[in-house]
């Protein structure tokens, strides 16, 4: 839960606990049997996201893949820039995990349609849960390519989470995302807390 005052009125819920509110009460009564959890998070490493965005982005990519693994979800990590990069398959290995984070790299333009597809043709192959969490803090190269693969993804059943900093475009992540309320812009500064805060959005292992 966001504490920094003045970036939205002290009467409204932030917008990420709007989504944990959304997310609990479409909590699934039951899994298939062996099902997994499986997210992958496809962050947005074009050349716009240098400087502090980029240091929050890794620690943030960290905490979200501990909090993720810890409720017992399989964890995966797409970059996207010019093209879309496998940084680590679905694993529940925490230092394979940082590893990946630690090589990511800011270069090039913003082809989240590349990152979206990345996901989706991995998420295929994978039972139970599936998610997509997108972390951008730009406009893609196609908005109208993104859209579509973003629905061929919801179509086959996988999830989507946006996340954004105020230089996206909110009406598109909405767009892009399951649901309105399962996107979400924050400040730059709080970007890390952001990622972390998604994390505490995925539900809990169920035996």
């Amino acid at each position: 839960m966001f504490k920094i005052k003045k970036y939205q009125p002290k009467k409204e819920e932030t917008a990420l606990n709007q989504l944990r509110n959304v997310q609990e009460k479409s909590r699934p009564a039951s899994l298939m049997t062996n099902a997994g959890n499986n997210v992958y998070l496809v962050i947005d490493m074009s050349i716009s996201m240098e400087g502090e965005k980029f240091l929050l982005a890794k620690s943030g990519a960290m905490e979200f893949s501990r909090d993720a693994i810890r409720k017992g979800w399989k964890v995966g990590l797409i970059a996207f820039h010019d093209s879309a990069d496998m940084m680590c398959a679905l694993t529940t290995n925490e230092s394979r995990l940082d590893s990946a984070v630690s090589k990511l790299q800011v270069r090039g333009s913003t082809n989240m349609s590349a990152g979206l597809d990345c996901a989706t043709q991995h998420l295929r192959q994978e039972r139970g849960r599936r998610y997509i969490v997108l972390v951008t803090d730009g406009w893609a190269n196609d908005p109208t390519d993104a859209l579509r693969l973003g629905d061929i993804a919801k179509r086959e059943g996988i999830e989507i989470i946006t996340l954004g900093t105020p230089d996206a475009l909110e009406e598109f992540l909405k767009q892009l995302a399951s649901s309105d309320q399962l996107s979400s812009i924050v400040k730059d500064e709080q970007l890390q807390i952001g990622m972390t805060e998604v994390a505490g959005l995925l539900p809990c292992h169920e035996h």
